[in-house]
């Protein structure tokens, strides 16, 4: 057995539906016009152009080294240059990237 999207509503499915509707609209108010920024804005615009761009440089064929994703979670200290030296140590061995997470974002 699988789920297959709302199927299993069967004909339910409309009235359930505008019903779920109604009550977030009423809780809040504010959710349309949330979505409508999220899906439209510019900020989210280049996210999704960098993401896109990313996403190319992954499947790029021309690497043979395989890939190694270093995370952190802040961009001055010991960690960042830790690990900013174990890229450049691995750098012949591993095609290495670097997610520098932004909490003001």
């Amino acid at each position: 057995m699988f789920h297959d999207r709302s199927k299993s509503f069967g004909s339910a499915k409309d009235g359930l539906m505008k019903a779920g509707r109604a009550v977030i609209d009423a809780r809040y108010p504010e959710y349309k016009k949330a979505i409508r920024v999220f899906s439209h804005g510019d900020d989210l615009a280049l996210a999704r152009m960098q993401a896109r761009r990313s996403q190319a440089d992954c499947l790029n064929p021309r690497v043979s080294l395989p890939r190694t994703l270093y995370v952190v979670a802040t961009q001055t200290g010991g960690t960042p240059q830790t690990n900013l030296d174990l890229m450049a140590a691995l750098q012949d061995s591993r095609d290495a990237w670097l997610l520098r997470c932004d909490p003001s974002i």
